[in-house]
Formats: structure tokens, C-alpha cells, sequence
């Protein structure tokens, strides 16, 4: 009984907490009522700040003189800071090339996938197709350039042309021009029927051109502590580039016109061809470079890749920070130095 709770000698506290409690007594921990009130209360501060936080924001955004400055201050210089950001860090060449391939050869585009025969931009040494560099076709006599074509993203492009004596011209930033080490060869790996620069006789009315043209890398051996600082500089522009697309939506919010809106458009934009250009995403199979020491992976290391035979550097590579790298190669021998400040 209740009475009964209390009795006992030495341990007479220890048998009152195990045994059951009197009318009105507690053992000190908080009940479920109080515990729900507590938790109440506590959400229903959070909904306070909450819409206090929102009710600012608002008040911020609805504010005249906030949306003066963001629609003639701010969209502008965000504006600016994204195509300064888009010419550096994907290069402008390359960016006028890319809107001609799209927007200047919707022929090529619609007809890709019927045709069967192409000639071919490729790299000399690594073998693998270059994509949007520039094909012309010059007159021998003239020097006026008849036609010109983008490569598609697998090196291809086709050209008619009708009677007379012609030479081709490869433009691509980042290549030097026709292979030096291939001008002899007439045939190289899956690639044959080779042009080296030489002019070519035509007689037919309407012929296509499909040689493959073989082109050399232009990659100057930087020193170590340039190609990381580089590595680096496309770092933060990516980072630059993201933050102005969430700046644009921002100022969309703040002021939701049609000019924003358009802005935002050229931010995806922007942000895209960034991506296509300047940002390499690490293929499904990469290496992986480590401390002999330690055993952990190493940041910032430059790897950088020679073609055997003629001691040609072809590429280079920066370990990303959980020390992996990848370097797209063709059939050929090769070998590679790895080297890291410190």
C-alpha cells in the first residue's frame, strides 16, 4: 500500500523510487503534457522568427529604392561580370565558333545523321576528333575563301564544291595546324585518305570533300606553379559563374520584369557554355595520385603526358582535390611525369 512505500531500514530510499508513487508526488522528470507544451512553445517561436525573417525580406524587396538599384545598378554589373567571366575562362574564339556551329549550319545538323561519309578533324597524336574547328575551303588563285564548315563534336564536317584548284585551312585554338610528324603518311590508324595542307585539283561539277585532316596540339610546356594557378583561376570562374546565375534570380525576385527575366536566360546561357568550355568533368575511369609516405591522396599534383616516339607533350592534367586525374588518349606510346609544388 501507499503506507507501506516509505517503511523499511538502510534502503528504504532505493525501494520508494523503484515502488509505485503517492497521489500528487513525482519523480522528477517532466511529463508528457509538459513536454508537449515545452515543445509548443519552442516551434512557436521559431514560427515568430520565421515570419519576422520573411516579413523583412519582403519589406527589402518591395522597397522602391532597392528595385531602382538592382534594375539599373545591380542586373547590369551582374550582367557584365558574367560575359567578362564567359570570355576569359571559355575563351571568346571559342565561343563565337560554337554559336556559328549552332546557330549558322542548321544544313549539317538536320543532315548528320543520314550521311554516311565524312572527312574528319583528329588529333595527330592522341587520334581523337576535334571538335569546332573551323574548315575552309580557299581558292588556289584567288586566295578567297569558297566555303567553311564547323566540326560537330565528333570531328566531322562535309563541303561541296565545284571545279577548279583549292587548298583547305583548319582553325581550332589550341592546334597548330597540320600535323608535322604525319605529312608523309597516307594512312594513319583507322584514318586514311590524308591531307597535309597540299592544293587539290577538282573536275567535277560538284564534288565532296571528305579527306581527314590530321592537326597538331599547341601545348607549351608551363612550369608547375602557372598550370596550378591556372587550374585554379577555372576553379573560382566556375564558382563566379554559378554565383552570378543565383545573383540574376535573386534579381528577378527583387524585380520581376521581362529585362530579369531575359537576364536570367543569358545566365543559363553563360552558365552552359562555361561548362562546355572551361569546365573538364572527370570521366567514369580516372588514376589516382598518392603520398608514398602517408598513403593519401594528393591535390594540385600536374600530370603531364609526352608521346614516346617523338618526345611530344600532348597534355597536361591537375589532380583534383581528392587526388584524381584522367587524360584522354589514342592508341600510341606513352609516358607521363607527375610533378607538385612542396
Amino acid at each position: 500500500t501507499p503506507s507501506d512505500a516509505g517503511q523499511g531500514t538502510g534502503d528504504s530510499s532505493s525501494e520508494s523510487t523503484e515502488g509505485p508513487l503517492a497521489l500528487g508526488e513525482t519523480d522528477g522528470k517532466p511529463s508528457t503534457n509538459e513536454k508537449s507544451s515545452t515543445l509548443e512553445v519552442q516551434n512557436e517561436r521559431v514560427a515568430n522568427l520565421v515570419s519576422a525573417a520573411l516579413e523583412s525580406v519582403r519589406n527589402f524587396i518591395n522597397n522602391p529604392q532597392v528595385e531602382e538599384v538592382n534594375e539599373k545598378v545591380a542586373a547590369p554589373a551582374v550582367l557584365a561580370v558574367g560575359i567578362a567571366n564567359m570570355a576569359a575562362g571559355a575563351q571568346l574564339p571559342n565561343v563565337l565558333v560554337f554559336l556559328r556551329y549552332i546557330f549558322g549550319q542548321p544544313v549539317m545538323l538536320a543532315r548528320r545523321r543520314k550521311r554516311k561519309k565524312w572527312g574528319i578533324v583528329y588529333n595527330g597524336f592522341t587520334k581523337e576528333p576535334v571538335d569546332l574547328a573551323t574548315v575552309r575551303v580557299i581558292d588556289d588563285t584567288t586566295g578567297r575563301i569558297i566555303r567553311s564548315q564547323v566540326t560537330d563534336r565528333n570531328g566531322r564536317y562535309f563541303l561541296f564544291i565545284g571545279k577548279g584548284k583549292y587548298r583547305l585551312e583548319v582553325i581550332k585554338p589550341g592546334f597548330d595546324g597540320f600535323s608535322a610528324h604525319l605529312k608523309d603518311i597516307q594512312e594513319d590508324a583507322k584514318y586514311s585518305h590524308l591531307y597535309h595542307g597540299g592544293i587539290f585539283d577538282v573536275q567535277e561539277e560538284q564534288k565532296a570533300i571528305t579527306y581527314n585532316i590530321p592537326v597538331d596540339p599547341d601545348v607549351s610546356n608551363k612550369p608547375t606553379h602557372k598550370i596550378v594557378r591556372d587550374h585554379s583561376v577555372k576553379i573560382f570562374q566556375h564558382a563566379l559563374s554559378m554565383v552570378g546565375l543565383v545573383a540574376s534570380v535573386v534579381s528577378f525576385i527583387i524585380s520581376p520584369s521581362l529585362w530579369i527575366g531575359v537576364l536570367i536566360g543569358v545566365h543559363v546561357l553563360f552558365y552552359a557554355v562555361f561548362r562546355l568550355f572551361a569546365h573538364k568533368k572527370l570521366p567514369d575511369v580516372w588514376g589516382m595520385v598518392k603520398s608514398l609516405r602517408k598513403g593519401e591522396p594528393l591535390q594540385k599534383v600536374v600530370v603531364r603526358v609526352f608521346d614516346s616516339a617523338y618526345n611530344k607533350l600532348i597534355n597536361t592534367a591537375v589532380t583534383d582535390r581528392k587526388g584524381r586525374y584522367a587524360v584522354l588518349v589514342g592508341p600510341s606510346v606513352y609516358y607521363v611525369t607527375y610533378e607538385k609544388t612542396g
